[in-house]
């Protein structure tokens, strides 16, 4: 929790997570505080005007006011230019494989500007990438760059394609979610 009562979050969506009859706690990865989590309230309302900002992928601006044990978000938009891979649904996988990752190995509220522009230009590339070993490069070069950059591997060191994901399993103590999707897009 902040010391400020009110303050600007600008980041994308990582996750989203139902609460109540009609709220949602959202994980948003910002570029000025890190990995935030903040609650939603009512946006799972059929009048709702902030549900079609507050998508997973969505790259939003929003007013977020401290509360006693979770932030609440007030106002809020959509920011800059969006991702438009929407459509294919190999791309969202792959995208949704990178959120799970920032949203897994990454600590709440440590503002790191350099992951976070790696994490946006990895869904640029994503964006922009025509074959799928062209996206699984994408997502390794991605999971070993941030693996790299939260100390849990050396710099010098690397690990195997094949083995990344058991690697990054053994490190957060779970299973990946999104791991089966990819394998389903493999043949």
């Amino acid at each position: 929790m902040r010391s400020q009562r009110m303050y600007r979050a600008e980041g994308v969506i990582i996750h989203r997570k139902i609460y109540g009859e009609a709220d949602r706690f959202l994980t948003i990865f910002t570029k000025h505080q890190g990995k935030i989590r903040v609650l939603a309230k009512g946006i799972r309302k059929i009048t709702s005007k902030r549900a079609p900002h507050l998508d997973t992928l969505s790259i939003v601006s929003m007013i977020v006011y401290a509360g006693k044990s979770v932030d609440i978000v007030g106002e809020c938009a959509r920011f800059g230019k969006q991702f438009s891979f929407s459509d294919d649904l190999v791309k969202v996988s792959f995208s949704y494989y990178v959120c799970e990752l920032v949203d897994a190995l990454t600590a709440l509220n440590i503002a790191n500007e350099n992951q976070y522009f790696m994490f946006v230009r990895t869904l640029q590339k994503i964006e922009r990438a025509t074959s799928r070993s062209e996206l699984y490069q994408i997502v390794y070069e991605f999971a070993l760059s941030l693996l790299i950059a939260l100390g849990f591997l050396p710099g010098s060191s690397e690990v195997q394609k094949e083995t990344i994901n058991q690697f990054i399993e053994s490190i957060i103590e779970r299973r990946l979610k999104t791991v089966r999707l990819l394998t389903s897009f493999a043949n």
